[in-house]
């Protein structure tokens, strides 16, 4: 465990501007919860984790907010151990963006 947890962020440009986010994706089908964040993260920015509790659950609908009917997601946020030394992890070739550690903390 890190001795300060600290969220990991991915940077990347989009539409010219620098921007950071959590790194995630889609469920394959049969896919568990637990499974998907250790699948997503790995591609996105090489570092294995064992995904610990619940932390965030939001279910978005697009019709109900002046968005699309079919759009319709359901996204979940998990604090991650990471497994071996996340500092010396880096993007491959495979990744999609640059992992950045974040100085925030997260609050319990």
């Amino acid at each position: 465990m890190l001795p300060r947890p600290r969220p990991l962020l991915q940077r990347a440009r989009c539409e010219g501007q620098d921007c950071c986010f959590l790194p995630g994706g889609g469920r394959h089908p049969g896919e568990t919860l637990g499974s998907t964040v250790r699948r997503e993260v790995h591609e996105e920015t090489g570092l294995d984790v064992t995904p610990q509790r619940l932390l965030w659950l939001r279910e978005y609908v697009g019709s109900r907010h002046g968005g699309a009917p079919e759009d319709h997601r359901v996204e979940a946020i998990f604090p991650c151990r990471p497994e071996g030394d996340p500092e010396s992890s880096a993007a491959t070739p495979q990744t999609t963006c640059r992992p950045a550690w974040n100085g925030w903390s997260w609050r319990r």
